[in-house]
């Protein structure tokens, strides 16, 4: 009972010289004399500088009491709480770890649930403000990390990759993922204007319009007798989808398979080991490890599968690839049950919880993916086995950059796809030497490539493939056709 006492009036003590230093400390010039007394009021502090976490939790208490009734202006509990809550997760400097207010938690639940109000993107922030130093050298906006198939933000052609630097004129650099989610969504039928920097050279503003967006999670097709299938995400239908496909494909005796998880941000743990225990009969399919030991496991392959052990596979991965899609990329990857064609994937690699109470709650990273050969994905990504990358901006020259910013703001591309429905390769070829004649100093492949692409994105039912165009799946039928 004693030693109770002694720690209750420890604390105190601590709580009261904190509060009486915070109180009393001069905001103007001190004196010598004034000096010496701070120096001493600080050589106090240095000395209990190591706390517990209960000295800590009741210097907060005393802190946020002392606040909420003293502050120039009455202020509610609630908004110094999420004013508190958002700093501490903040403090984490981990992107995936926050504080959701009642309306983040809304917003969060219609997302899993495969429908909600917006653009159609999933952004990541790994850093907040200009001065912030990052060895990731990602700047200090917003980033997307993939449109969703079939949204209004990916018919108007935004990609993995770009920065939102604007929002209806409101710069980005101070605002955090969740802030430009609210900015970003709205009522359906409304209009949002943001700025695009792609390439780290391209900016340029995007008008677009809001929907309802339903997330599509599987397509599938069969190319010149090899099984082909789209995952966008891993939702709680996807599992059972796959395995409709995968069963499908052996029933028409494919001779190998194409996995395509480009622009793929994740989703669910259970959906992603589920689909890779159609492929694997035993062994680690992923493993997560944290700080507490027991909380670290091995997610194992069942008995049997739904595919032949000696078909053929392929796995089309690109920076949009992140998360689940990475867990399985890895799996097979580190098995050699397939080889990885495209570009490094996105490098999410943590593990979120998430713990409700009130109407509000948070999510945290409490553990790291591994591969089965025991490697982190995160901030790292995967390498591909076969490298193909896809047209990028960055292959234009500093002249072809400046042209082809002035055809953005002129908008001849934007004007015509409105005016023109049904368009065919004969129209998009007439339109590039248009525009070629107009004097914008532009490679002729590359304004056909990034036409085409903006034409299949406003389709409503867009092909599922590109043999013409599509250099890694190009690539991946080359490849399973080799064996």
């Amino acid at each position: 009972m004693y030693n109770k006492k002694t720690n209750i009036l420890r604390i105190s003590i601590i709580t009261a010289l904190i509060l009486f230093f915070i109180i009393l400390s001069p905001v103007f010039s001190t004196t010598n004399k004034e000096k010496d007394e701070n120096s001493k009021n600080i050589s106090i502090l240095d000395q209990n500088n190591q706390l517990t976490s209960s000295e800590y939790a009741a210097m907060f208490q005393s802190i946020f009491q002392y606040v909420l009734n003293n502050y120039v202006d009455e202020i509610s509990p609630e908004v110094l709480f999420e004013g508190a809550m958002t700093g501490l997760f903040n403090s984490l400097e981990d992107p995936h770890s926050m504080y959701l207010s009642k309306s983040q938690l809304l917003d969060l639940t219609d997302t899993t649930e495969g429908e909600f109000g917006g653009l159609g993107i999933h952004i990541q922030k790994q850093i907040v403000g200009l001065n912030t130093d990052t060895k990731s050298k990602e700047l200090p906006y917003v980033k997307i990390i993939s449109p969703i198939f079939g949204t209004p933000a990916y018919k108007k052609g935004l990609k993995s990759g770009d920065y939102i630097t604007e929002i209806n004129g409101e710069s980005t650099i101070d605002l955090t993922s969740d802030d430009v989610l609210d900015l970003l969504r709205g009522e359906p039928n409304t209009d949002v204007t943001i700025r695009i920097l792609r390439d780290r050279v391209v900016e340029f503003d995007v008008t677009i319009t809001r929907a309802i967006i339903e997330i599509p999670t599987v397509k599938e097709s069969i190319i010149d007798n090899i099984g082909y299938i789209q995952i966008s995400q891993f939702s709680n239908h996807t599992a059972a989808q796959t395995e409709e496909v995968l069963k499908k494909f052996v029933k028409s005796n494919v001779k190998g398979l194409i996995i395509d998880v480009r622009g793929n941000p994740g989703g669910l743990l259970n959906s992603v080991v589920e689909i890779a225990d159609f492929i694997f009969d035993d062994g680690v399919i992923v493993s997560t490890k944290s700080r507490i030991e027991d909380e670290n496991t091995e997610l194992l392959a069942t008995k049997g599968t739904l595919i032949p052990k000696d078909l053929p596979i392929v796995i089309l991965i690109n920076s949009g690839s992140a998360s689940a899609s990475e867990i399985l990329t890895g799996a097979l990857k580190d098995r050699t049950r397939a080889t990885v064609i495209g570009t490094k994937s996105f490098g999410k690699g943590s593990v979120q919880q998430m713990r409700y109470f009130a109407d509000s709650g948070f999510k945290m990273t409490v553990a790291r993916f591994y591969s089965p050969n025991g490697v982190t994905i995160d901030k790292l990504g995967i390498e591909p086995d076969i490298e193909i990358k896809e047209p990028s901006f960055t292959d234009l020259t500093e002249e072809e950059t400046i042209s082809y910013i002035k055809l953005i703001q002129e908008r001849i591309i934007d004007n015509y796809l409105i005016d023109n429905k049904n368009i065919s390769e004969e129209m998009i070829e007439a339109l590039v030497n248009s525009i070629i004649d107009q004097g914008y100093n532009l490679p002729k492949t590359f304004l056909m490539n990034d036409i085409r692409d903006r034409v299949q994105r406003l389709m409503e039912n867009p092909p599922i493939y590109d043999l013409i165009n599509d250099k890694p799946l190009i690539r991946s039928i080359e490849e399973i056709n080799k064996k």
